[in-house]
């Protein structure tokens, strides 16, 4: 019989089985875990913004890494559905390599999630000013099917399938559905 054994640490030793199979015991770490464990992972929210039925970004962030991606595994929305019957939906569209909006923003800082880390990230990130329908100034490019958002918050669970990849752009677009009403938008991720 053929014997592993490891030479470092503990010095554990490994099963080989008679099928010349090695015999191990491991275990599985989400990403977000281990990123908020290693100070990777980061929060982004807005302020309360009054959503017009026009509609417009509200959100916008660029990864200015040259190296590393951006993965959003969390999107949420909170939505009041209205300022007169409370019952409307809201709609948000996410647009890919927007470009920077130019005016009616707000530069926002991403948050290092991991209190015991002080991270900082190469996100550029900008939220709608509430002047106007929206930040101005940028090109639209291309957007993700909307998705209509009920009274209440809606959590978007990506699971990282979001991927902001070096030097690239993305947008969110809200817009009130039948009346005007007060949203914002939180999301999380991580770097790298």
């Amino acid at each position: 019989m053929l014997k592993i054994a490891d030479g470092t640490g503990s010095g554990s030793e490994a099963k080989v089985t008679d099928d010349n199979e090695l015999v191990t015991l491991s275990t599985s770490q989400c990403m977000s875990l281990k990123a908020s464990i290693d100070g990777r992972a980061f929060g982004i929210t807005t302020p309360l913004l009054t959503i017009t039925t026009t509609g417009g970004r509200v959100l916008w962030l660029t990864n200015t890494s040259d190296t590393k991606n951006v993965y959003i595994w969390s999107l949420a929305y909170a939505w009041n559905g209205g300022s007169t019957n409370y019952n409307k939906p809201l709609e948000a569209k996410m647009v890919v390599g927007d470009t920077e909006p130019t005016t009616n923003t707000t530069d926002y800082t991403a948050i290092c999630i991991n209190t015991g880390k002080q991270t900082t990230f190469q996100i550029d990130a900008k939220y709608w000013d509430e002047v106007g329908d929206g930040m101005t100034g940028y090109t639209a490019g291309a957007e993700w099917l909307p998705q209509f958002i009920p009274v209440g918050t809606h959590v978007l669970e990506t699971l990282g399938s979001i991927i902001v990849s070096p030097s690239a752009k993305l947008s969110v677009n809200l817009k009130a559905i039948g009346e005007v009403g007060e949203a914002s938008i939180g999301l999380l991720g991580y770097v790298d």
